[in-house]
């Protein structure tokens, strides 16, 4: 059975997709509350909103191309009609002119280990506009829940402790966020922070020897 067959009845697939879309809300709604009280933290939380934006937008299928060999496992919106074009034309119809314009510095700079991410640090090239990206994904979101048919099909995408489909939190002012490398490099991590029960440290190992 080909992915598309499994997925299109598929709660497991369908749950996938709903966790992307509450870990994504998660990360705003915490920014949006949070943002500013540890910049370290605010780099941690922004790059896991920026991952689950990527991974939504790949799910709509909004920027990619005929997929490549290795994405024949991936899970896309159109899976779950029986007309592909019919959702891919009502997505078209959405614009995502900030997503569109940033995807190439998402992938750069946030997905992949890159000289342009060097470059983008260079150029203090490094806020996200996370409202913007939070109501591009939620038009599309929106979209594609009221195409499906028959409208029960919705509730694939709640979680168990849901009847309803997860929602994309859209922040009601704007959350502008940055990343940094400089803020990265203030954090020390020792040992003593992370240590498990019954667990000796690296420094205590060092002494013992």
């Amino acid at each position: 059975m080909d992915s598309e067959c499994q997925t299109k009845n598929d709660k497991e697939a369908a749950r996938t997709v709903s966790y992307e879309v509450e870990m994504f809300s998660y990360a705003v709604k915490y920014l949006e509350k949070h943002k500013g009280k540890d910049p370290s933290l605010d780099n941690l939380i922004l790059e896991a909103a920026l991952v689950h934006a990527r991974a939504l937008s790949d799910f709509f299928h909004l920027f990619l191309k005929t997929p490549k060999k290795s994405r024949k496992k991936d899970i896309y919106a159109e899976h779950y009609f029986e007309n592909k074009k019919q959702c891919q034309d009502r997505i078209k119809e959405l614009k995502f002119s900030y997503l569109e314009v940033n995807r190439e510095r998402l992938n750069k700079a946030i997905a992949h280990i890159t000289y342009s991410r060097v470059e983008y640090e260079r150029q203090n090239n490094k806020e996200w506009e996370l409202r913007h990206i939070a109501k591009e994904l939620d038009r599309a979101w929106k979209s594609f829940l009221n195409a499906l048919e028959p409208p029960e099909r919705r509730n694939l995408f709640a979680l168990e402790d849901s009847k309803k489909p997860s929602q994309i939190h859209v922040p009601k002012g704007d959350l502008i966020a940055s990343t940094s490398m400089t803020q990265s490099r203030s954090v020390h991590c020792h040992a003593s922070e992370f240590q498990l029960s019954g667990s000796k440290s690296s420094e205590q190992d060092a002494t013992d020897q």
